[in-house]
């Protein structure tokens, strides 16, 4: 191996376990981890985490849209970068008190966090593109809100993990969602991209490709046009890649399935190959779902990503304490 490699190669298997100094991490009762699980409504998830701060940012019929907002802990002079969090669950059974532990230890840190409530968590019957829909109105709620927030309105993360990761990525390449916007961007600054899998890449075949082309058709039978409430392609994060996408930081775990594996890779040199500043992060023998699910029973992984998420928040300025 030629000598110049080594260092290299050390750093990108070794870097995302290296401890970053100073890095805060908050410590959640047990019941009340059991209480945010069981918890379903509004008021519920608002009184379970009281650091937060409850407003609604959109009407859908009768029911009321809210997000939590979780302000930096950290004092600073200047406006804060905020970090918008959806969750997983394959658009059905998710909840934002999910990632009630990942906005103390980001709010702990320095980053503002909100967690949103999107239509397709829980018992919502509702589409992809509702969910879509719901992410941009929230991302420009915060934006419109951003001076009485005390955040950065050009410091705007996007990420999740899995289905949450699918609408984060969305909102940085599907030009559609921003046509009805009205003057406010709905488009995030960056991107934190947890447990991805196929489905949060491209949610309709990728022509000549050999793990994700149009064979098997079973493959895509999930992906329909009555679940995602429109044709999956035009839907589909992958096959919308433009040349001025976001900085991103992509996690995803070794255990996942070949094709998915593959997919995450396809994703990263696709939108390296455009000129994103994109950071790729496999945890080799971690399972979908561990990269934002471990603490409870790998916590070094945990807090690894977070740590990893962290440094990549401070080298593109959204986090400057």
């Amino acid at each position: 191996m030629p000598s110049h490699l080594i260092p290299l190669l050390l750093f990108v298997t070794l870097s995302p376990l290296l401890p970053m100094k100073g890095a805060e991490f908050r410590e959640i009762p047990e019941e009340t981890i059991k209480a945010l699980k069981a918890a379903e409504t509004s008021e519920q998830w608002a009184e379970l985490m009281p650091e937060a701060e409850m407003f609604t940012y959109a009407k859908r019929g009768d029911q009321a849209m809210p997000l939590y907002f979780f302000p930096s802990q950290l004092e600073s002079d200047a406006p804060t970068g905020v970090l918008l969090l959806f969750s997983g669950g394959a658009f059905k059974s998710g909840s934002p008190a999910g990632y009630y532990r990942h906005a103390l230890d980001y709010s702990a840190n320095g980053m503002a966090v909100v967690l949103v409530k999107y239509r397709g968590t829980k018992t919502d019957n509702a589409t992809v593109l509702d969910a879509y829909r719901d992410g941009h109105a929230a991302l420009v709620w915060v934006r419109d809100h951003a001076e009485e927030l005390g955040i950065d309105p050009d410091k705007v993360v996007a990420g999740g993990s899995s289905a949450g990761s699918m609408i984060a990525l969305a909102l940085a390449t599907l030009d559609f969602l921003q046509e009805k916007g009205g003057a406010t961007d709905g488009a995030p600054n960056g991107l934190l991209l947890y447990d991805l899998a196929m489905g949060a890449i491209a949610s309709a075949p990728i022509e000549g490709d050999p793990m994700l082309g149009a064979e098997p058709p079973a493959r895509w039978s999930w992906f329909s046009e009555e679940r995602f409430g429109d044709d999956p392609k035009k839907l589909s994060p992958f096959h919308h890649l433009h040349d001025d996408l976001p900085p991103a930081a992509l996690f995803m775990g070794g255990k996942e399935k070949p094709a998915q594996r593959h997919g995450a890779w396809l994703l990263f040199s696709a939108g390296t190959e455009k000129g994103a500043d994109w950071d790729l992060h496999f945890y080799g023998a971690m399972p979908h779902g561990s990269m934002t699910g471990s603490a409870g029973w790998q916590p070094e992984v945990y807090r690894s990503v977070v740590e990893s998420s962290l440094r990549f928040l401070r080298r593109h300025e959204f986090l400057t304490n």
